[in-house]
């Protein structure tokens, strides 16, 4: 594809330094706060074969860490982290185990970490319980628009330029690719000029197909189907998770933080309804980060639907920046696999959000997730 028009010219080039920094609450404001009560259940059960008795396992673990993703606060949601709770069973057993709250590189992002202590047996099930408030979005495109690129990116934000697991922004077909879209010139338009550009790209070259997770025998999910920026690249197809990988890896290569939020969709008449109930409920969307304004929500999918509201940069597009549904996106994670060193795949590979580590012995098991989402009830009789 050629270079936009909006990277076409040289003279389009406008210096950061002509931009001045608005102030956030004049960029960018949340509203329309909604409280929801989450409760996400993990599971590992030994394989259990059901056509061969020899083939039968056991888990034998001691000092087993578990890990989880949480974000105690995000741009756009926040946990009541005094109301957190989080179990641990062991063949239906509750069982003591320490637990803790560890930082990642990530920004914002952090992980619950479970210990399992010695067990032989069948099952572990963990779960986490957690009250989580998300707001709308609205944006001053103007003043987003007027903020140019900063010298150096803030220390909190800048671990979100970097390489991970299935966003390959180093990679040099990454690369190449950005060259290609910008005509070499990603930094000519300011960050957020730049960021909905991109937006606009990968819209106009990547095809979306296939759902967004893997069910095992018994129709539970059992993973993420993600193959990541590198193969999306390659193939300029995919879910819609690799949609998120292939814009986030490419806004990292043109030096602009930017971060996947995974999570649950909520509806206006959701009633508590476990994950299979809809078939739509998991999915992704992107966040990208503008110099002294804060992360910018992009949901891709009101743009592939109407793709033709995109043609003027200076007007609101729906799912960008201004989102009057965000409260209705419950966010889980900002990796499909955890920035730890643990095992994270399931039996078949697909990427589960958390991981652990089986000690001393290791042997095959099946592991699912599962959850409920219910609007919480107001405390206090208000």
């Amino acid at each position: 594809m050629k270079p936009t028009a909006l990277f076409a010219a040289a003279a389009l080039a406008v210096a950061s330094s002509a931009f001045a920094s608005p102030p956030l609450s004049d960029a960018i404001k949340r509203y329309e706060p909604v409280e929801y009560q989450l409760t996400i259940t993990g599971y590992v059960t030994a394989y259990q074969s059901r056509f061969n008795a020899e083939d039968q396992y056991e888990l034998n673990l001691e000092n087993t860490p578990l890990v989880f993703p949480i974000i105690p606060s995000g741009a756009y949601h926040t946990i009541d982290m005094e109301r957190l709770k989080t179990t641990l069973e062991l063949d239906d057993r509750q069982a003591e185990s320490k637990f803790e709250i560890l930082p990642t590189a990530q920004a914002d992002g952090r992980l619950a970490r479970f210990n399992i202590p010695k067990f032989k047996g069948k099952q572990v099930e963990y779960s986490l319980e957690e009250f989580v408030t998300c707001y709308n979005a609205k944006v001053d495109e103007a003043r987003l628009r007027a903020i140019g690129w900063p010298e150096k990116w803030p220390a909190e934000v800048s671990s979100e330029l970097q390489q991970q697991r299935y966003i390959e922004s180093t990679n040099e077909q990454i690369v190449q690719l950005l060259e290609k879209w910008t005509n070499g010139k990603a930094k000519s338009a300011p960050p957020y000029v730049l960021g909905k550009e991109l937006t606009r790209l990968t819209v106009q070259n990547f095809q979306i197909n296939g759902k967004n997770w893997f069910n095992d025998e018994l129709n539970r999910f059992a993973g993420l189907e993600v193959q990541g920026a590198l193969k999306s690249v390659e193939q300029m197809r995919g879910t819609s998770h690799d949609c998120v990988c292939l814009f986030v890896a490419v806004c990292r290569a043109a030096g602009l933080p930017a971060r996947p939020v995974i999570g649950i969709q909520m509806l206006d008449d959701d009633r508590g309804r476990d994950f299979e109930d809809d078939d739509k409920r998991i999915i992704s969307w992107a966040e990208f980060y503008v110099p002294t304004a804060g992360w910018i929500a992009v949901d891709f999918r009101p743009l592939f639907k109407a793709p033709g509201r995109m043609h003027d940069l200076n007007r609101e597009w729906p799912g960008v920046g201004t989102n009057d549904e965000l409260n209705l996106m419950v966010p889980i994670s900002y990796h499909f696999h955890p920035p730890a060193s643990v095992r994270a795949e399931g039996r078949d590979g697909k990427p589960m959000l958390w991981g652990w580590q089986p000690v001393p012995v290791s042997v095959p098991s099946d592991q699912m997730l599962e959850w409920k989402i219910i609007k919480a009830p107001k405390r206090g009789g208000r």
